[in-house]
């Protein structure tokens, strides 16, 4: 069994935990970075721990959340047709309404 860590202690060893709640779900794992706190559960608050499952040493570490796809030019296009069409039918409601 593993050393326990708790909500708010300073994550000692980047890797992979095991997040144990005490009663509203079944364990499940994170990866979590060292030198952070643990974190608390938006459900269950303070009554969570963690035990290290597998750790990482990281010299150099960068997170990517999010990488925007290239648009292609056909995308584009179709972009462009498809306001073009919503501009035209805002006109001809104005138009409507008057």
């Amino acid at each position: 069994m593993g050393i326990k860590f708790n909500t708010g202690e300073i994550i000692p060893q980047s890797g992979i935990y095991q997040v144990i709640h005490t009663e509203h779900r079944l364990p499940h794992e994170v990866t979590l970075l060292r030198s952070n706190p643990f974190p608390t559960c938006a459900q269950c608050g303070h009554n969570v721990s963690f035990k290290l499952l597998r750790g990482v040493s990281v010299d150099s570490f960068a997170i990517i959340l999010n990488a925007i796809p290239e648009i292609t030019d056909s995308q584009r296009l179709a972009a462009a047709e498809t306001q073009s069409l919503a501009a035209a039918a805002g006109e001809e409601d104005t138009e409507k309404a008057s």
